[in-house]
């Protein structure tokens, strides 16, 4: 049976939230030649503005190569290069005397080599001699650019989870030769024909390789996709709920949009739960009953993610949920016990560094899982919540 709310994967088509500005926006940067990092908190829809995108220009222009990758496995830079040059390959050929020959055209020289057995037990194209040094990691990472240019066929390579190459080990010295190569391409992008889009789950690990190290600098262009519009929110979730004969109020969808601040994820999930436990007209106590049921889903990883927190992180938490941003005043310090200005600095960092809240452009604290939000305020902190 078809769930009327999808949750489970990328939506598409019918169960797509229209967010034209972000698909336009991103579209136009492509176009451009531009290398993107999608600056999102977790499970903001990411994947489906990049799917969508990619849907609405192979509309608009001649076919193209699309290379997708998921980073988070990755351990080492010779991992990542593995799978780079097989995904490469996967994407611009289909056999295997067509990888042999762009293995052998484009990697000569290098450790790497097309590998027959490996492909035929394994389905790994690429093996690697011994350990990568530079000189085979600048090989590899110019290998799309210049699969691309021989062909003279475009290809975009999306990394999800990219994040995850800082965290690897000898993840600088690879995000390092990357930039390199990126800004040796971003000199003729109108040439390279080949275009990098990355994305993370965790926004302020992302922040910190574009923003913070600035790794990528005139490089890649950092996007951060806008909220999706209520009404456009209460629009779809009326269209599903119509597909299994329900309806409900749109005051009170209104309110579940601002309870998940748009977070489409957590809304499909929140509202396939109401579906099923409603013959027809959704009222209040459905969705009272729904949102416990929620937060039963999801309550140990939230206690998991308090008990991490020092009492100190947990009154810089109370402070931020209490609508305070200046965490150095004295005020807020001898309020809430944060010791000194240097140590709520510190406090500061440890929480970005744990992806439990982020900063907007005026400097003030989101936090990145708005089911956790609520959960934190009534549940721990025992704070009045309406909903």
């Amino acid at each position: 049976m078809e769930n009327a709310f999808e949750y489970a994967r990328p939506v598409s088509g019918k169960k797509y939230v229209a967010r034209d500005n972000d698909v336009r926006a991103l579209c136009d940067l492509l176009r451009q030649g531009e290398h993107v990092a999608l600056m999102t908190t977790p499970k903001s829809g990411c994947t489906s503005i990049i799917n969508a995108a990619l849907l609405r220009l192979r509309t608009e222009e001649a076919d193209f190569d699309t290379v997708e990758m998921n980073l988070s496995d990755i351990r080492t830079p010779a991992d990542f290069l593995r799978r780079l040059g097989n995904s490469v390959c996967r994407g611009a050929a289909s056999s295997a005397r067509e990888y042999e020959e762009i293995v052998g055209h484009h990697l000569e020289g290098s450790r790497f080599f097309f590998d027959k057995e490996r492909l035929r037990n394994a389905g790994s194209i690429i093996s690697i001699s011994g350990e990568p040094d530079r000189d085979d990691t600048l090989t590899m990472l110019r290998f799309p650019f210049s699969v691309a240019a021989q062909r003279g066929r475009r290809m975009i390579v999306v990394l999800d989870d990219f994040q995850n190459l800082d965290i690897a080990d000898g993840g600088d010295f690879l995000l390092k030769n990357l930039s390199s190569v990126l800004g040796e391409t971003a000199k003729e992008r109108k040439k390279d024909n080949c275009t990098y889009v990355m994305c993370g789950s965790r926004i302020n690990a992302m922040k910190d390789i574009f923003e913070e190290k600035k790794l990528f600098f005139r490089t890649v262009k950092t996007y951060y996709p806008l909220q999706p519009d209520e009404n456009e929110i209460v629009a779809y979730v009326n269209r599903c709920l119509r597909l299994s004969g329900k309806v409900s109020d749109n005051g009170l969808l209104t309110g579940v949009c601002r309870l998940f601040n748009g977070n489409l994820w957590y809304i499909n999930h929140f509202m396939s739960i109401c579906d099923h436990l409603s013959m027809g007209y959704i009222m209040q106590p459905v969705l009272k009953d729904a949102l416990s049921r929620m937060i039963a889903i999801h309550e140990l990883r939230f206690r998991t993610m308090v008990d991490s927190l020092t009492s100190f992180q947990l009154s810089f938490l109370k402070a931020a949920l209490d609508g305070h941003t200046r965490f150095s005043s004295s005020e807020v310090i001898s309020s809430y016990g944060l010791h000194s200005s240097a140590n709520a600095k510190r406090l500061r960092e440890a929480l970005l560094k744990k992806e439990i809240i982020t900063f907007n452009d005026k400097d003030e604290p989101v936090f990145e899982d708005p089911l956790f939000e609520y959960w934190i305020k009534k549940y721990f902190f025992k704070m009045n919540v309406e909903f």
